[in-house]
């Protein structure tokens, strides 16, 4: 009879403590799932901004709004979704400040359409750019909350693997008296435990086919505005023609600004394409050749290229390793200093079995806190936005380097210049890249 009511406790006390695991791990991915929503609406929103922008029709300005009206009934509709759902550490301190930040950032977006129904384009971008670090600090919030419901989603996981566990044990200290019984209440618990995993297991596919989609939809986005860019370069091109020479400066201007906007097109189709990693190997010191004559035939005498790469055979496309090595060498010719030349060098050796890529430069270097976030994508220093660019040259660099299982991090000096140190693996070998954070540490210039 005690092993009867033994038996009975364990039993309910272990049913209970899993109903309240996968409560738990529910409302977290529930959570995850709006958050993920609100990221995808308010990323929308700024596209859509910078597309009303450029319309100077009220036709197109109308379809534009229209598509704005949707996303933020959408984005409104997952606020209120998400609200209840908030019950993790700290995330309701997040999401208040986060919802402050959407609130100012939606006021910005509608004064920016203000400007642009008026064809006042240059005060329209000037309020989308002064707005810019707000928006980098939503998504560092949107980033926080996705960690926050990812936590508690791994806790819930713990939690029912720690009940397995001492359903097995419950079941042996109960005695052999009881062991039929134990052995019921034991085998139901693992069976609904399986069935939990197998949800695990669905949910995280879910999320990376809810992560694939949000690239996609930038890939299409990106690859859609190509035509009318063309278009618009071309239109521009023959009215110039026929331009009087005083008129002539503003469509100047206006190739300056096409190119631009074609750059930021270009740029955010490689950071959706990034993660796809095709099959395939290549020689560093081959790529690193390809690059050189690339350089002198982009920057000639104005700038200087080093490079002492040895030979191997790394598990990356030819054309991914060839773009991660123009993007670090580009950005330290576009960083430099203004009192010395530009000096890049490029080391590749191999280290541990592994393949250490090093690209230096002598440029500005960064502050702490600029090298702790340079691989977020717009992310751009206070210091240089003068500088031509849109802030997601690390970040497409981060993606293809790790996406084929390698490392990237940063060492900087302020004043001195900064280098880039990539881990990559070999080709055909199963090793892995380090952590390097507790070797290279960027530092503020002494």
């Amino acid at each position: 009879m005690i092993f009867i009511v033994q038996v009975a406790i364990v039993g309910t006390w272990t049913w209970l403590s899993e109903v309240r695991a996968q409560r738990l791990y529910e409302n977290s991915l529930t959570s995850l799932e709006q958050v993920t929503r609100i990221a995808r609406d308010i990323d929308q929103q700024r596209i859509l901004a910078d597309d009303h922008i450029l319309e100077s029709e009220p036709s197109g300005m109308a379809q534009v709004e229209n598509q704005l009206s949707q996303v933020a009934t959408d984005l409104h509709a997952a606020q209120r979704a998400y609200g209840p759902l908030i019950a993790l550490s700290n995330e309701e301190a997040i999401w208040r400040q986060a919802q402050v930040l959407m609130a100012h950032y939606e006021k910005v977006i509608d004064e920016t359409l203000v400007l642009s129904r008026q064809n006042k384009d240059r005060e329209a971008r000037a309020k989308m750019s002064a707005v810019l670090s707000e928006y980098s600090e939503l998504n560092q919030k949107i980033t926080e909350l996705m960690t926050i419901e990812r936590g508690g989603a791994n806790e819930a996981i713990a939690r029912i693997r720690t009940l397995r566990r001492f359903d097995t044990i419950g079941m042996l200290a109960t005695g052999i008296a009881s062991l039929l019984i134990l052995f019921a209440v034991g085998q139901h618990g693992v069976n609904r435990i399986a069935s939990y995993e197998d949800q695990i297991v669905d949910y995280s596919r879910r999320l990376e086919g809810r992560n694939r989609e949000l690239d996609a939809f930038a890939g299409r986005i990106a690859h859609d505005l190509k035509t009318p860019v063309a278009s618009l370069t071309m239109a521009v091109d023959l009215v110039s023609r026929r331009a009087a020479s005083e008129e002539r400066p503003t469509f100047d201007r206006m190739r300056r600004s096409i190119k631009r906007i074609s750059t930021m097109i270009d740029d955010l189709l490689a950071f959706a394409r990034a993660d796809a990693h095709p099959e395939g190997a290549s020689n560093p010191a081959v790529v690193a050749a390809k690059i050189r004559d690339d350089f002198t035939e982009r920057f000639g005498d104005a700038a200087r290229l080093r490079e002492t790469v040895e030979p191997a055979s790394v598990a990356y496309n030819e054309g991914l390793l060839r773009q991660v090595l123009w993007n670090l060498v580009e950005n330290g010719v576009k960083y430099r200093r203004d009192d010395v030349p530009a000096d890049i060098g490029i080391v590749g050796r191999v280290v541990g079995g592994l393949y250490e890529l090093q690209v230096s430069d002598n440029g500005l270097g960064m502050l702490p806190e600029e090298a702790g976030r340079a691989f977020e994508p717009f992310y751009r220093g206070q210091r240089v936005q003068d500088v031509s660019g849109t802030g997601l040259g690390l970040s497409i660099v981060k993606r293809i380097v790790e996406g084929g299982g390698g490392s990237v991090l940063v060492r900087t000096q302020l004043g001195r210049g900064t280098t880039f140190v990539l881990q990559l693996p070999l080709a055909g070998s199963q090793g892995k890249a380090r952590d390097l954070s507790a070797e290279f540490r960027p530092v503020d210039a002494a």
